[in-house]
């Protein structure tokens, strides 16, 4: 299998150029209309049993992929389309399918992973072409030796074959947990009976009743609905300790020491102190925050601030304080114009968007429905994207697939997917990338739209309407795709999001303060008729969506300090049963939130997903606001023009992980160095605060 990998050190210096194609793919990279005959032009994938076929073909091709180990095997393998059909498709049959697959490459990646002769082929390679390869060449072949260290190629044979079988483990645990964290919670006889007479013939709690006017019954089903439940925590030690094991036969103290490589805060020590640093600064200007919850929740009582006598706030008291806020900000709104929802469109919001993206990069959207067989049924669009030069003449970059459907069958929550990278050709010309987002529109449900409609499906995905959270995220989800459309690299391994989580979201982020900048709000927020909103609308509209922001960041400082921790220093604990993540999350709670009413089985983290998808990074997303915030300041804040659009998708993003994510923050920011922990902390406070 192995005996031609010795032809490597040629082979890895032609990577330069770009020499493989996609596995078994006839998706093209011209504008001209491709054939389609399966999910994303790959013939293969007609019909469920196309992903055992598609299985098969890989594994059978697997020496090739083993002579082109630094590129070629990310793009034969299946695994970007498995994982997005397992959570997006509408068939179920489809969806085992593409989770069979998804095993098979997990292990199979794994097992190459810890192959020692691709490892000592490759570095061999870098001993004698070296002198040979451009920075970034050498840079990402660098990378590709170190992920072989950390996959465990160094260690015995009886270890690697343990390692892969831990990589396995974390998969199955961390599926099964993911599974766990919107399933509803069984209702006993006794809990039926504290419920009002109209809701005890539920058998089951599919979430707390955050808004019922009883508090009894607000706190009651929120409590019952996070409680600390055995199963998740089972699966989140399993997870937990095989991340541990992994780590510590790598050489790191811990998996969340292991995290942080090519980060923007490099360490664990860092990413700690920044965490501790948010809860300090938000700290200062929570007492605000809890008066007007407190205010809501006992309106005919009054607490002066911060005495013994002033009751501890619950946790269902946020969700319950936090909707009637913004219910009586939108009251206040809606007053004076007409309800809010006709000025959230999802035709007028993807225009605005695209509005944004001409102006900052030349780029325009041509929108149609998928063809036939080329994704699964339902309220499915597909943009063409186009960029524009100084010429005129318009080059085709990639596909986005939107799916807007709020169904059972799919990932619950707004995402993004990565089917096919940028990378560099052997023609020098770019792949063109395929994006898939999800969104969740609530307006969707009353289309009652497929395929096979005679109205094509955009004419009436258009006119659904959208709450602005939800054009918010919308906005979060295009920049994660702008990011991947726009990537440049030579090497699809480091391509678009494919870089450190925390600045894979700064792109997404910086698109939020796009969305949330009262003067570009104004301009793509109207109704059918072009009515806009007033200006002190605008900043209405848009406070809505931040209040209580101490209390906000705080709890998400939290939930980040509680996923480094759990796989940080308590990681040895927890995976020896001295501690379980519930007592540590609720220790961290009452440290954190000490004016707070904590249960001692209260387990939020049981229903956070990110734990796994995240792992020690969760504080990712308040890195990458502070991070993003700083950008927007310093390039678009005053006037978002060409220039320095440019500058933000060459400079920065086109590089993908190329460069280390405090490199790549430091050239967005025109800096010699990153910003330190202070200036981030004050930049994420500062962008919270800002209109409270």
């Amino acid at each position: 299998m192995l005996k031609n990998i010795s032809s490597f050190p040629s082979k890895f210096a032609a990577f330069r150029r770009g020499t493989f194609r996609l596995l078994l793919t006839k998706a093209s990279t011209s504008t001209e209309k491709p054939a389609i005959e399966g999910l994303f032009g790959n013939f293969l994938l007609q019909t469920p049993k196309g992903f055992d076929l598609l299985t098969k073909a890989v594994h059978a091709r697997s020496v090739e992929l083993v002579r082109e180990i630094v590129d070629g095997i990310e793009e034969r393998a299946a695994d970007p389309k498995s994982e997005c059909v397992r959570c997006m498709h509408s068939d179920p049959k489809y969806t085992k399918a593409a989770e069979e697959s998804m095993r098979f490459f997990t292990c199979l990646v794994e097992t190459l992973n810890t192959t020692p002769e691709l490892y000592f082929a490759l570095k061999r390679s870098l001993e004698t072409e070296a002198a040979r390869l451009d920075p970034i060449s050498l840079r990402t072949a660098n990378m590709l030796l170190h992920e072989f260290e950390l996959s465990g190629v160094l260690l015995s044979d009886s270890d690697r074959q343990h390692f892969v079988q831990l990589s396995d483990e974390i998969f199955d645990a961390g599926t099964r947990f993911v599974a766990g964290t919107d399933r509803p919670v069984p209702l006993s006889d006794d809990d039926r009976k504290i419920l009002p007479s109209n809701l005890r013939g539920r058998e089951l709690l599919e979430g707390p009743f955050s808004q019922h006017d009883d508090r009894k019954i607000r706190k009651f089903t929120f409590e019952k609905f996070y409680q600390h439940n055995e199963e998740q925590e089972l699966f989140l030690k399993r997870l937990i300790s095989a991340r541990h094991q992994i780590a510590q036969m790598t050489g790191f103290p811990t998996f969340a020491h292991r995290a942080q490589i090519n980060s923007i805060l490099c360490t664990y020590g860092n990413v700690h102190k920044f965490l501790k640093n948010t809860i300090e600064g938000f700290s200062t200007q929570i007492v605000y925050d809890l008066d007007d919850i407190l205010e809501i929740t006992y309106p005919n009582v009054s607490y002066p601030l911060l005495t013994l006598k002033r009751p501890l706030v619950g946790y269902a008291d946020i969700e319950f304080a936090t909707t009637l806020r913004r219910r009586e900000l939108m009251r206040s709104i809606e007053n004076e114009i007409p309800p809010i929802n006709e000025y959230f469109h999802f035709g007028t919001m993807l225009e605005g968007f695209e509005s944004i993206v001409q102006k900052l990069y030349g780029i325009s959207f041509e929108v149609s429905n998928p063809e036939p067989g080329e994704c699964w049924l339902g309220n499915v669009i597909k943009l063409k994207v186009f960029r524009e030069d100084e010429n005129s003449s318009k080059t085709f970059l990639g596909v986005i697939f939107i799916d807007i459907d709020e169904r059972a069958s799919k990932l619950q929550g707004d995402c993004h997917f990565t089917v096919r990278c940028s990378k560099q050709l052997q023609n020098g010309e770019f792949q063109t990338p395929i994006v898939v987002l999800s969104l969740s529109l609530k307006g969707s449900l009353v289309c009652g739209i497929h395929l096979k409609s005679t109205i094509p499906t955009y004419e009436l995905i258009e006119h659904v309407e959208m709450f602005p959270d939800e054009a918010e995220n919308f906005f979060h989800e295009m920049g994660h795709a702008m990011h991947t459309i726009l990537g440049r690299t030579v090497f699809q391994h480091v391509a678009g999001t494919r870089c450190p989580t925390d600045f894979a979201e700064v792109p997404s982020h910086l698109m939020e303060c796009f969305f949330n900048d009262p003067k570009i709000f104004q301009k793509i927020c109207r109704t059918k008729s072009g009515r806009a909103l007033d200006d002190d609308l605008v900043v209405d509209l848009i406070k809505r969506q931040k209040v209580f922001p101490a209390v906000k960041n705080i709890q998400q400082a939290i939930y980040a300090l509680v996923d480094l921790e759990m796989h940080g220093e308590h990681a040895e604990d927890i995976a020896q049963g001295k501690i379980t993540t519930t007592e540590l999350f609720v220790e961290l709670s009452k440290e954190a939130l000490p004016y707070f009413s904590v249960n001692s089985d209260y387990a939020y983290h049981h229903r956070i997903s990110h734990l796994v998808t995240y792992g020690a990074k969760y504080y990712s997303y308040l890195l990458a606001r502070a991070s993003a915030a700083m950008i927007y300041k310093n390039l678009f804040a005053e006037d978002f023009k060409r220039e320095n659009g440019e500058k933000w998708a060459e400079v920065v993003q086109s590089y993908g992980g190329e460069y280390p994510s405090d490199v790549l923050l430091a050239k967005a920011l025109g800096r010699s160095t990153a910003p330190s922990i202070d200036q981030l902390t004050r930049s994420l406070i500062r962008d919270a605060m800002k209109y409270n």
